[in-house]
């Protein structure tokens, strides 16, 4: 903090930056010029940063991407979100290896995850990964894992062998953020109107 107050003393200025969801509860001496006069639109992220968004949160949780293929048949987005209902199936059956693998399946998720923000993204693994640790919770306690002397080998407790989290666990996932999904068409299109006008986002 005392870098930065040096360094704005020594340049003779200050930047703020400043972010909100409603613009147009902002007064309009802020937005004066010299003030907060340079505006910029953070749309909801698309198709392709979901799926960078779900690779960066995936990193750290055991999963089985890298073995598994999406399913033949795609997800379609809505209609209200035409533009990447429009574009044509993510990813394809070329290609081996792990990666390539991980990757198709990756873009298979990001496009079934339509109108999710970034945290909603990130969100969506921890979900994935608690449905996985809760379903292996019941496997146990069936199995009569309950006392101490019945608790399982070392083995079978390797988290990458028993909490991997699947295409399946993570789909479910996204289908339950997408039913729960704060970011509704009428909130893009108030956003969109505000951009494209021109008046405080652009």
């Amino acid at each position: 903090a005392d870098k930065a107050v040096a360094a704005s003393d020594k340049a003779g200025r200050v930047v703020v930056v400043a972010a909100t969801n409603r613009p147009d509860l902002l007064d309009d001496a802020l937005l004066r010029p010299g003030r907060l006069d340079r505006h910029v639109y953070i749309a909801p992220p698309d198709k392709a940063a979901r799926a960078q968004i779900l690779a960066i949160a995936l990193r750290r949780t055991p999963h089985t991407l890298a073995a598994e293929e999406p399913p033949a048949l795609l997800f379609q987005a809505p209609a209200a979100y035409p533009s990447e209902a429009r574009e044509g199936p993510t990813g394809s059956k070329d290609g081996a290896g792990a990666a390539a693998r991980e990757g198709r399946c990756l873009a298979w998720l990001a496009e079934r995850s339509a109108g999710l923000s970034g945290a909603e993204v990130v969100a969506l693994v921890r979900d994935a990964s608690l449905r996985v640790i809760e379903a292996r919770v019941k496997q146990r306690e069936a199995a009569g894992y309950q006392t101490p002397k019945n608790l399982p080998s070392k083995g079978d407790m390797k988290p990458e062998k028993a909490l991997a989290v699947t295409l399946a666990d993570l789909a479910s996932a996204v289908e339950a953020a997408v039913k729960q999904r704060r970011i509704t068409p009428k909130m893009l299109a108030f956003y969109e109107e505000w951009r494209t006008r021109g008046k405080r986002i652009g």
